[in-house]
């Protein structure tokens, strides 16, 4: 099943290093970077800590899908 979805906005979001603000400018350079990534229900984790599931095989199984066809989309 295909379901399409809206990754990232434009704005300030809270990440691990606090507040930040995304650019469309920068979350463009890298689009097809996300192609093939795996996609979890909240974020990963490994005793205690944050990981990728990308590049962590033991949390592996708790992706529920791939990322395909990404694209940004502009206002303009």
């Amino acid at each position: 099943m295909l379901v399409p979805v809206v990754m990232m906005v434009e704005g300030v979001h809270n990440g691990s290093h606090g507040p930040i603000l995304h650019l469309q400018e920068e979350l463009g350079k890298f689009v097809n970077a996300w192609n093939g990534r795996p996609v979890t229900i909240g974020h990963p984790t490994l005793n205690g800590r944050n990981v990728s599931v990308a590049d962590c095989p033991e949390v592996f199984e708790s992706a529920v899908g791939t990322l395909f066809n990404t694209r940004i989309v502009t206002g303009k």
